[in-house]
């Protein structure tokens, strides 16, 4: 399966044009609030595991209070700080949707589920490039 989050959460947020869930079900948003690790991706009914951490740090988004989602992407530990690539876009949430929005982009996934551990999103997306569209569900833990 291809890396199909690019710069993690915040591409897969401009990824599609639409999720799959019409669910109005409320979550509470402060339990966004912290760093998300990537754990897996799944499409296609295939669960991938995130292999794109690196030893010196792991990849990353962070939900601030202020309505900036920041999305880190480890790529280079060949010094004493690794270098990092740093993304940012505005966010709201709104029942069980996060939208966000960067550079005149806007997106909408759905909440599959938020414990103040484990963060699961789902969105549609052509992931094996058949110009269908299918669901993607992306896991993030709050544990490095």
């Amino acid at each position: 399966m291809k890396k199909v989050i690019g710069l993690g959460l915040a591409m897969a947020l401009f990824a599609s044009c639409s999720d799959d869930d019409s669910s109005s079900a409320s979550i509470n948003p402060d339990n966004l609030l912290k760093k998300w690790y990537y754990v897996s991706v799944n499409a296609n009914g295939e669960t991938e595991p995130w292999d794109d951490h690196e030893a010196c740090g792991k990849d990353y988004i962070e939900f601030t209070s202020g309505g900036v989602l920041t999305d880190v992407d480890v790529y280079d530990c060949d010094g004493d700080t690794p270098i990092t690539g740093v993304f940012n876009a505005a966010y709201t949430v709104n029942g069980n949707k996060i939208t966000a929005t960067a550079g005149g982009e806007t997106q909408t996934v759905t909440i599959k589920k938020l414990t103040s551990s484990e963060l699961k999103i789902a969105y549609r997306d052509d992931d094996d490039g058949d110009g269908d569209e299918e669901t993607v569900t992306e896991t993030y833990s709050s544990n490095p």
